[in-house]
């Protein structure tokens, strides 16, 4: 019953829209009319945003071969007080629900020599931490996503 989904049932939801792999692209697509769903061609994706008070935020994105679904990536909101880690804990209770308990930690280390995110597998599931981190004297915010297939 805790164990991993079969691969036959890798899902993933966006916005509370469940999709899964392989699933025909147009009817992913219908499901998620509820939100805004425009066609990135540089990153050949479907990006998925969804009003939060008087401003749009990013909900995840889809990716598709041959017309199914091939990829799913669900991003969590950090709120704005920066409480990384509860959006953490339920990101990391999703992926362990939805790939198992037999999962694997890596730490990406970048050219200066500091480690920028964190990520964790489990099964078919992939989750990425990526810290909060200064851009020409800018903060930007830490980003949490959870993603299968692809």
């Amino acid at each position: 019953m805790g164990g991993p989904l079969t691969a036959s049932a890798q899902v993933l939801d966006i916005g509370g829209i469940q999709l899964r792999l392989g699933q025909d692209v147009s009817e992913a697509l219908k499901s998620l009319s509820p939100y805004q769903v425009q066609y990135e061609d540089q990153s050949e994706a479907w990006l998925v945003t969804g009003k939060v008070g008087n401003r749009f935020e990013y909900l995840g994105s889809l990716t598709a071969t041959d017309g199914k679904v091939a990829s799913i990536s669900k991003s969590y909101r950090i709120s704005e007080d920066h409480d990384d880690r509860t959006a953490y804990s339920h990101a990391s209770k999703d992926v362990r629900r939805l790939g198992g308990s037999n999962c694997t930690m890596r730490e990406v280390e970048f050219t200066d020599d500091l480690i920028h995110q964190i990520e964790t597998s489990c099964g078919q599931y992939r989750l990425v931490y990526v810290f909060p981190w200064l851009y020409k004297g800018d903060k930007v915010s830490a980003s949490l996503s959870l993603s299968v297939g692809g």
